[in-house]
């Protein structure tokens, strides 16, 4: 697992999921061994999105560009896309721009969101 940052710093969401699609290819799999590279798109502010939410929304998105945690508001920022759907709907200049430009046009699939892991902190109200 690799952990990365926007590019430029502070450049936003769209710049951090190209930055994480730049970075996926680079663990490298063992030669022989298909595989398609996943990027995780998380929000700072879930604090409840585990390891197993990420293997529910990597189960879910095979055959799919990606899958979303949803709750009932819709898509929440807890996600995972294959690179190459990235990759392909990367802007030139991804700076800046907001997220859903770059993720609406993806089939994504929406998995419920169970217990608390679709739970946003937003605000000092928001603290369990």
């Amino acid at each position: 697992m690799r952990f990365t940052r926007e590019d430029p710093p502070g450049g936003g969401p769209v710049a951090n999921a190209a930055g994480g699609a730049g970075r996926a290819g680079e663990s490298g799999v063992p030669e022989g061994i298909p595989a398609r590279d996943w990027v995780a798109v998380l929000a700072v502010d879930m604090p409840h999105v585990t390891a197993r939410t990420l293997d529910r929304l990597r189960e879910a998105a095979l055959n799919h560009d990606g899958a979303f945690l949803a709750d009932a508001r819709g898509r929440q920022l807890a996600g995972v896309v294959a690179r190459t759907a990235l990759t392909r709907r990367r802007p030139a200049d991804p700076t800046g721009q907001p997220l859903h430009l770059l993720l609406d046009p993806l089939d994504l699939r929406l998995v419920p969101a169970t217990g608390n892991e679709g739970h946003d902190i937003d605000t000092w109200a928001d603290l369990p």
